[in-house]
């Protein structure tokens, strides 16, 4: 299951593509194990990862130096 993670994190892969790549031939029967074992859907558990790396992508932005001094209050 952690290869299915990983194509659904890299986001190139459907969950078709996924489950016949760790060797589901029945992409439902695959969103049911992997919903049983990862507490969550295939795209659901996508969508999660997505909207992770935007919020860690925001934060990162917000805390950098140069946006930092750029919204700085003038002395």
């Amino acid at each position: 299951m952690e290869e299915a993670k990983y194509l659904l994190d890299q986001g190139n892969a459907s969950v078709t593509e996924a489950a016949l790549s760790v060797g589901y031939n029945d992409p439902n029967y695959f969103s049911k194990v992997f919903t049983k074992l990862e507490h969550v859907t295939p795209h659901d558990y996508r969508k999660r990862k997505k909207g992770n790396e935007s919020s860690l992508q925001a934060k990162q932005l917000i805390t950098s130096p140069v946006y930092s001094r750029s919204i700085q209050p003038h002395s």
